[in-house]
């Protein structure tokens, strides 16, 4: 058989073609990495994952550090805000928290304390879970990294948490599977079935990843068809509904009591017009200021008052008594008596000599 005859059978057959796809599929995976371009808060894909780069390329490095710095994003966090304000950096990015491994504020107060310069190495990482701190320990000490103090930045949720994926399976572990032999996972005791997984995810970084296109393709149809990927994303869909809800509620209800405050003025004027009684509304109307006629009709009593008044008691006096005493004896005696007159002259002697034995 010639090589073309053997070629003419590799070409009719399918299994030489699917593997001969895989194969370059693969490389061209490889070579472009297409998950670390896709941006979605759902997860963080390992090509895109800042472990990808700070992990192993710490173990890469010649650094043999001093102290090194495990945990999740709790003192990675702490680390970043604190040597953001020393040095400047990492900032506030968030892709450059992640890939940061210095600890400079670490450094200079282990230094002012023991009176020792030390470099310390920040392995920390997001979501790192117990068993992850364990692993990045232990690839660091098979590297002939062995620090001499370990920080560990612990917390409850580093031992028990529903939504990281199984051990073995984190961002953490997959960094690092590359340095992971068959005789380390034959050491932790491992099942078939796991054993053939890091042997397949050896050979192909795709089968190595196919966790993140998974959830990449089930991201995708869960936001065409409008529903949640899981149970975690459903609650807190349901959340942001209702603070939606009631932020609407308070924004309609200040919107009331806005209008009502607007429209209570005007109530109040209305009210007053149409309940005002009639004896007010008749005063209100008689409160016109007077025509020019009616002023004359109130002024004339008033400069009468006033012309009554003004006169001085001793020019009233005066006119009073200006007439002489025989003048008004004149007056009074020149008039004839009439009989009711002659009568009470008669009667008055009477009325002395009473009023005389009445005085003794």
């Amino acid at each position: 058989m010639t090589i073309v005859d053997t070629l003419k059978r590799l070409g009719r057959s399918t299994v030489f073609w699917c593997v001969l796809c895989l194969v370059g599929f693969e490389v061209l995976a490889l070579a472009v990495q297409p998950i670390k371009f896709i941006r979605t808060t759902r997860y963080v894909p390992i090509e895109a994952n800042p472990l990808a780069s700070k992990l192993p390329a710490f173990l890469r490095s010649n650094a043999k550090p001093d102290v090194v710095v495990l945990g999740s994003s709790l003192p990675m966090e702490a680390i970043a805000h604190l040597d953001t304000q020393l040095a400047g950096e990492p900032g506030e990015s968030l892709d450059s928290v992640r890939s940061y491994t210095r600890a400079r504020y670490l450094e200079d107060s282990i230094a002012k304390l023991s009176g020792r310069k030390v470099s310390v190495a920040n392995l920390t990482c997001v979501a790192c879970m117990a068993s992850d701190a364990l692993f990045i320990l232990q690839r660091t000490i098979a590297a002939n990294k062995t620090p001499k103090i370990v920080i560990y930045g612990i917390a409850p949720r580093d031992f028990i948490d529903n939504l990281a994926a199984p051990v073995g399976k984190s961002p953490a572990c997959q960094a690092l599977s590359p340095w992971k032999t068959l005789s380390d996972v034959l050491a932790e005791g491992a099942d078939l079935p796991n054993i053939v997984d890091f042997c397949l995810g050896s050979l192909s970084s795709i089968y190595r990843t196919k966790t993140d296109y998974k959830k990449m393709l089930t991201g995708a149809l869960c936001d065409a068809s409008g529903h949640p990927a899981d149970l975690y994303e459903y609650v807190q869909l349901d959340r942001l509904r209702e603070h939606e809800s009631e932020a609407a509620n308070v924004g309609q209800t200040a919107a009331k009591a806005k209008a009502t405050q607007e429209a209570a003025p005007e109530k109040a004027s209305a009210k007053e017009t149409t309940t005002a009684p009639p004896a007010q509304i008749a005063q209100k109307t008689t409160t016109a200021p007077p025509g020019k006629d009616e002023a004359k009709k109130q002024a004339l009593p008033v400069k009468m008052a006033r012309e009554t008044t003004t006169a001085p008691p001793a020019q009233i006096a005066q006119n009073t008594t200006t007439a002489p005493p025989a003048q008004i004896a004149q007056n009074t005696t020149t008039a004839p008596p009439g009989k009711d007159q002659a009568t009470s002259v008669s009667k008055s002697p009477r009325v002395s000599t009473s009023q005389a034995a009445l005085s003794a």
